[in-house]
């Protein structure tokens, strides 16, 4: 462990940071069903899921404050977009490709200030079940979407968890579930 640059240590203390900041937190879903999105979580204790636009919501675990800037992020970019061009022109694939993804990146990357300790779903309605998109980004700026496995069918669900082994258990249990409707996306968020 001597040999880390300063990238990779600042990699795994944001790991560490990050890990035992949202270890007791619960985990975070999407699921899509016909009329919709639920998107749900356990917490009582802040409020982690909140809508960004007409058809965008986003939900979070990690540090609060950093939850807090990147929804009043989502939401000015959100509006902007549809200021300047039209509300259907609010995309979460381009805002979660050329906003958030390199902003995520880019703090984490520097030196001098602290990274986002936050892992982020976005969920966005499409005009179908199938259009439904996910998008997963973490503390450094990856991201996964319920789309972007090439050869894989598409997700109807997406989810984050506080660790690595959670977010498989949760994955696993959603891959194997029957949802069509808001009944049976209830019976198995719950």
């Amino acid at each position: 462990m001597t040999n880390l640059t300063v990238g990779s240590r600042r990699f795994l203390i944001a790991a560490n940071t990050l890990r035992t900041n949202s270890l007791t937190g619960s985990p975070t879903i999407g699921l899509s069903f016909s009329d919709g999105i639920l998107l749900l979580t356990f917490g009582r204790d802040r409020r982690k899921i909140f809508e960004i636009y007409d058809r965008i919501a986003i939900g979070g675990i990690g540090h609060p404050g950093d939850i807090e800037r990147l929804r009043i992020m989502a939401i000015e970019l959100a509006s902007t977009e549809g200021f300047t061009r039209s509300a259907a022109d609010v995309s979460l694939r381009r805002m979660a490709n050329y906003s958030f993804s390199p902003a995520l990146k880019q703090a984490f990357e520097q030196i001098y200030g602290p990274p986002y300790l936050v892992r982020i779903l976005f969920a966005e309605i499409g005009g179908s079940q199938e259009e439904d998109l996910f998008i997963r980004l973490d503390y450094d700026g990856s991201m996964h979407a319920n789309s972007m496995s090439a050869g894989r069918r598409r997700e109807i669900f997406g989810a984050i968890a506080g660790t690595r082994r959670g977010l498989e258990q949760v994955e696993g249990f959603l891959r194997r579930a029957k949802i069509s409707n808001l009944r049976s996306a209830l019976e198995t968020a719950v």
